[in-house]
């Protein structure tokens, strides 16, 4: 059953970051700010690829990862992996919080009203 959160893990991470750069396209309409947008989709989904894949044949044979009666040879470093996996997830979450920000800044309000709203994003964070 782990074997299977893991790789629900990736597409669910994965949905959940385009989702928020859709909507970010959705709510500033820039064109240069959608052209970006898209950029970060693309790499957000080859990144989702690339682990899923990466995961799926990490070990040989791929039926050893739910039938523990056959033995597992580990094709890749596991723990290189997954330190490459986590450290590539907080790089493209780090670009998805920031990506609104210059937006806000050159919106028409109060200085105290756009530091508000870049708190409310960097809510993302938690």
């Amino acid at each position: 059953m782990y074997f299977a959160f893991q790789f629900f893990y990736i597409v669910s991470i994965s949905c959940i970051k385009v989702s928020i750069l859709l909507f970010y396209k959705r709510l500033f309409q820039s064109r240069r700010f959608t052209q970006i947008v898209y950029v970060v989709v693309a790499i957000v989904v080859m990144w989702g690829f690339a682990f899923f894949f990466a995961h799926m044949f990490a070990v040989w044979p791929i039926a050893s990862r739910w039938d523990h009666n056959m033995s597992i040879i580990w094709i890749i470093n596991a723990g290189q992996y997954w330190i490459s996996n986590s450290a590539s997830d907080v790089i493209t979450d780090f670009i998805i919080l920031c990506l609104p920000l210059p937006m806000i800044r050159r919106l028409h309000m109060s200085g105290r009203n756009k530091v508000a709203l870049m708190a409310t994003f960097a809510l993302g964070c938690l």
